[in-house]
């Protein structure tokens, strides 16, 4: 049985869309930063596969592979309080 944060949700209001926006500029401005030395790239990917997660499924399975490598970032992530 598959956890709520594997399970793939369809995009509906606007604060999927906006995440959707988000979590593309971050991707793009993520590679550019790759490159350019002023921009963090691995940060501002990082960012945008969390954000795009929900909604693409290449990000999920990358997201669950890197929660199942490092599950101590993962508890200190999903920490309450």
């Amino acid at each position: 049985m598959t956890s709520a944060w594997e399970r793939p949700r369809p995009p509906f209001g606007w604060r999927d869309i906006t995440r959707i926006v988000a979590g593309g500029i971050c991707i793009v401005l993520g590679v550019i930063g790759l490159v350019l030395p002023f921009l963090q790239g691995i940060l501002l990917l990082a960012i945008g596969t969390g954000l795009l997660a929900p909604y693409i499924p290449f990000f999920r399975r990358l997201r669950i592979w890197f929660y199942r490598r490092y599950p101590e970032i993962r508890r200190r992530l999903h920490k309450k309080g």
